[in-house]
């Protein structure tokens, strides 16, 4: 198989073709971290929420890191891209970022959180659902919960 170049990658997110370019597995991890790292916001977002779809500990770690960024941008998206991982790898960043104090951060997270929908997440969901300051944000956590089978 030929060697799978950044452009390649690039077009395959710009077209959103992220089934087809998940398939490709770990030969996509290098042009990933290269495009995560760079300052193109709308490849980066894409980038991030295709490596959500690839199951490796390469990406769980770039996952770590972005879940730390000082960039809103890259927080936001994988706060979204999250609901994406297996809930191991999930439950710990979702943790994280469900106590940002970025509301849209905190956004992405809740709907993310009630997706993956651990106990310990169901439990953060919980509380803000009864305290968060951001009466948008109880209420959304309010309605994801409502949606969620007992647990």
């Amino acid at each position: 198989m030929a060697k799978l170049t950044e452009k390649r990658v690039h077009e395959l997110l710009l077209a959103d073709e992220f089934e087809l370019a998940a398939r490709l597995g770990r030969q996509i991890i290098k042009p990933l971290e290269r495009i995560v790292s760079g300052d193109n916001l709308l490849l980066t977002a894409k980038a991030i929420t295709l490596a959500s779809l690839v199951d490796d500990e390469r990406f769980f770690q770039m996952f770590e890191a972005v879940s730390r960024s000082r960039k809103r941008f890259l927080r936001v998206s994988i706060a979204a891209a999250a609901a994406n991982l297996q809930p191991p790898r999930a439950e710990p960043i979702l943790v994280r970022l469900l106590k940002s104090r970025d509301v849209g951060v905190r956004k992405c997270a809740i709907r993310s959180a009630a997706h993956v929908a651990t106990p310990k997440l169901r439990k953060q969901l919980e509380e803000i659902k009864k305290r968060d300051d951001e009466k948008e944000l109880r209420g959304l956590a309010r309605e994801m919960l409502d949606k969620l089978p007992p647990a």
